[in-house]
């Protein structure tokens, strides 16, 4: 046999032994540290340990067992000037390696037996080392090249042998047995046999059981494989996140928040005591301001100390809220140096395609790879990137695999549509049933939604309801309703900042808000919505909480996760749970001089951006705007918590978001998507993208032209960092594809944000 050492890895360089020695480890310790989950999801689908185990250590001894082919190896070796031929002419290795795991895994079942019963010909295993670096939909669209080979594939002298001793080596130290594979035929079989027909005619018919036990198969390759390829130890985040000792360090960092704030710990409120001993599933309801979110950390301090899961997941609703929450946890876990990751869809400026190179460094796994899927013991993210997981997008099994050992925070769950509601119900059940826990909160939470909620948990799991009682009947604000469009009472604004006070104008859409803006232009107001890129936008956040700015034009961006505080508020009416949010902005600390809230009529456009209830599709029903500025003007001067919390019945009465036809459509669409891919598959590459959110009107994501030179020199990676969302009609008109970028012409400047080109206004959008 030959003595030759062959490459798996170019940079780092290892060999091939050297790799599989350092993912088995990694295996072993990811395994050992996600025990829990893994005997969890095994028990809920009546699957043993050590069969899914075995399995598990098939796809990892034989992942790359493609890598012996003769294009690959000359790739490894390849100079740095001949590496892009090299690479033109390679043949995906994860390809050519199904062969030998799709004849191990049928050789393993006839020992051990079939790992799924109701498809013993299943070539899941297979399935899961062929999509470790690339989709893997019906067609394999990722392997256009490798399909339709015809040649003979080429392979190194002894190199599938060497990769076989590895191999049994492996399963060897674990007790097991590992069939003798017929490499000599595996090796003609890359190039003659049809891999998508294999795939495709056995799969899995009873997927909904399937899905996590596939989640599981993948992530504990993949993630194992990521560690060994970045030549890092596993055990930097083992460590970090055994859950005893981060349980105790991240209570300690709120206790050391607390004294830097006030000089001296004196122990957590009431409401706060509560969540922190809750044992199960938590529906809290608190006002802004009273401390949910060091009681939702609290909280997942227990479930984790109780070892229920391993890590805290808290979701947003948008970036913005995501990106505020986590520059605070940030900080409040730096001294113990708990790792806090983001995850949104511009917090990863990689490639657009889910997949990851040969190439990639160390670093780029690391703080990209491994973070944007919520690897770290603590990530915030918006709630679309589990949503989308829903939905097979991106690569859904690992993100379905953090979910299900996770604290999940879920925060302003009153701001969704019942669209992105219905999915966000459907991922509650998945993943209450493999173990995940999680906390709900809001300032304000409609009974009809507290028991769609309940209802999505499981009457027969563990939950409680914790209402803060203690400020309930406390009142902050003097809330006043005029009669009028904002526009018509600028003098009242004007007064206001004249007079030194801190004033915050909120209205409903990005137009409104740019409009207000300049006819308050003298008085240097910062102008605050979605419709400026990430630069500009995180200027505009660090000014907003700074004590400096003296008035503050912005849209509902800036009811969630802002940590501000201001004298006065002039407002569009909104719906009474949003309008609760942003009077949570006035005067927050509780001053025992009230702040003012001032009330005004809703601009044309609001419907467009406050999806309406299933009352409004009968005639003679009122809209939730019109029943919003009715149950307002009826009670103004202090409004108590409870005042607050009891528009909100009033406003909902009777409103049950499951009788609405897109929350039946959207539960529907999950249903029909992952059946069509079996709840293993990916989806086709290029397959339009579904969406997590209802949309009124269709937006992409475009460049401003005026920034063309300036993209057109940076990293692909840094591109979306200047992106700015815009309606696709506009963009359809003004659009300039330069090098596969689109660029839009448009009116843009950090002062007021993204325009139309021409005199139009953005007012209905």
């Amino acid at each position: 046999m030959t003595t030759t050492q062959y490459l798996a890895k170019r940079e780092p360089r290892q060999t091939y032994g050297e790799h599989l020695e350092a993912v088995y480890s990694a295996w072993c310790q990811i395994a050992e540290q996600h025990a829990g989950l893994i005997h969890r999801v095994c028990e809920n689908r009546g699957v043993k340990v050590d069969r899914l185990l075995m399995s598990s250590l098939l796809t990892v001894v034989f992942h790359d067992i493609g890598k012996m082919t003769v294009a690959f190896q000359e790739m490894m070796r390849a100079s740095d000037v001949a590496l892009a031929k090299a690479r033109q002419s390679n043949f995906r290795h994860e390809y050519a390696s199904f062969p030998f795991v799709a004849a191990a895994s049928a050789l393993l079942q006839k020992v051990a037996g079939p790992l799924f019963p109701d498809a013993p010909d299943a070539c899941l295993e297979a399935l899961v080392v062929l999509g470790h670096h690339k989709p893997v939909d019906g067609e394999l669209a990722s392997f256009v090249r490798e399909t339709s080979f015809n040649g003979t594939l080429g392979w190194v002298e002894g190199g599938a042998e060497q990769a076989f001793d590895v191999a049994r080596n492996l399963f060897n130290r674990r007790g097991w047995e590992l069939p003798l594979v017929p490499l000599g035929i595996c090796k003609t079989k890359v190039g003659a046999l049809s891999i998508t027909d294999l795939v495709v005619q056995r799969l899995p018919h009873r997927w909904a059981e399937t899905r996590p036990l596939f989640a599981v198969l993948k992530s504990l390759l993949m993630i194992s494989d990521w560690w060994a390829s970045a030549s890092l130890n596993p055990m930097t985040v083992v460590v970090q996140s055994r859950a005893t000792v981060l349980a105790v360090l991240m209570r300690t960092s709120i206790e050391s928040e607390i004294i830097a704030k006030r000089g001296v710990f004196e122990g957590f409120r009431p409401f706060q005591e509560q969540c922190a001993e809750a044992t199960g599933h938590v529906i809290a309801v608190a006002p802004t301001g009273s401390g949910k979110t060091e009681a939702a950390v609290l909280w997942s301090c227990k479930q984790i100390e109780t070892r229920a899961v391993g890590k805290l997941l808290y979701l947003l609703p948008t970036m913005v809220t995501a990106d505020a929450i986590h520059a605070r946890l940030e900080r409040l876990f730096a001294k113990h140096k708990i790792a806090v990751g983001l995850s949104h869809s511009l917090a990863d400026l990689s490639r657009e395609s889910g997949e990851e190179s040969e190439a990639d460094s160390g670093e780029y796994r690391q703080s990209v790879l491994f973070e944007r899927h919520c690897f770290t013991p603590v990530t915030v993210a918006t709630v679309d990137q589990l949503l989308a997981s829903l939905l097979h997008g991106g690569r859904w099994p690992l993100k379905t695999w953090a979910a299900m050992d996770a604290a999940i925070v879920l925060d302003e769950i009153h701001a969704y549509d019942p669209y992105t509601l219905a999915l966000i119900t459907q991922m509650i059940r998945e993943v209450t049933l493999a173990g995940g826990k999680f906390f709900i909160m809001s300032a304000t939470l409609p009974v009809m939604l507290a028991n769609v909620l309940k209802e999505a948990i499981g009457m027969s799991s563990r939950f409680d309801t914790i209402r803060d009682s203690e400020l309930l009947d406390s009142a902050r604000n003097w809330f006043t309703v005029h009669d009028l469009w904002i526009e018509e009472d600028l003098d009242k604004i004007i007064k206001h900042v004249r007079d030194s006070y801190r004033v915050l104008v909120v209205v409903n859409t990005v137009g409104k808000c740019q409009e207000l803006a300049e006819m308050l232009s003298q008085y240097q107001p910062v102008c605050y919505h979605s419709k400026f890129i990430l630069r500009d936008r995180a200027d505009k956040e660090v000014t907003i909480q700074a004590p400096g700015p003296r008035l503050v034009m912005a849209t509902q961006v800036v009811e969630v996760a802002l940590d501000i505080d201001y004298d006065v508020m002039f407002t569009e009416c909104a719906p009474p749970d949003a309008l609760a949010q942003r009077a949570g902005r006035v005067n927050r600390l509780r001053r025992h001089v009230p702040g003012e809230v001032h009330i005004y009529r809703a601009t044309k456009g609001s419907e467009k951006i406050y999806f309406d209830d299933v009352r409004t599709e009968q005639k003679g029903l009122s809209t939730l705007l019109e029943r919003s500025w009715r149950t307002f003007s009826g009670r103004q001067g202090l409004v108590t918590e409870r005042d607050l919390i009891e528009m909100v019945e009033k406003v909902y009465a009777g409103v049950d978001p499951r009788d609405h036809p897109v929350f039946q459509a959207a539960q529907v669409t999950v249903r029909e998507v992952q059946a069509r891919l079996a709840g293993v598959l990916d989806r086709t590459l290029g397959e339009d993208k579904l969406l997590t959110r209802l949309e009124s009107y269709h937006q992409v994501s475009v460049i401003p032209f005026q920034f063309r030179d300036e993209v057109l020199g940076v990293h692909p990676r840094e591109r979306r960092r200047y992106e700015v969302k815009m309606p696709w009609w506009y963009v359809k008109r003004c659009r300039e594809e330069i090098d596969g970028i689109t660029f839009c012409r448009m009116e843009y400047d950090k002062t007021l944000g993204a325009r139309f080109e021409k005199e139009e206004s953005l007012a209905v959008f």
